[in-house]
């Protein structure tokens, strides 16, 4: 990681190495109450993996259709009250999550 700080300011932020990747440590405070940006600069493309769904303190997890990486033709499909895939026109088609159990 080449720079990393806040947008607008010079006070360069801290990272940690951890078995998740890279965290960026940021201070209890932001510079600005509403709206505060981080500026990452990397060297090459971001190799970004896909966040988990956590399970609930109860173990349920909720498996939303928005957050779901859809192969295919599949679409999301928001509103009447529920989330939807839709566009089922193939076979091939899949969806898939990234889940994290405890």
């Amino acid at each position: 990681m080449l720079k990393k700080n806040w947008l607008g300011h010079h006070q360069v932020l801290k990272a940690a190495k951890n078995s998740d990747g890279v965290s960026i440590i940021v201070p209890g405070a932001a510079p600005d109450k509403i709206s505060s940006t981080i500026v990452l600069k990397i060297k090459g493309a971001p190799d970004i993996a896909p966040t988990p769904v956590a399970q609930g303190t109860d173990g349920s997890m909720r498996l939303s259709g928005s957050e779901a990486d859809l192969h295919g033709g599949l679409r999301y499909k928001p509103g009447e009250g529920k989330e939807k895939i839709g566009y089922w026109t193939e076979p091939a088609d899949t969806v898939s999550r990234t889940l994290k159990i405890v």
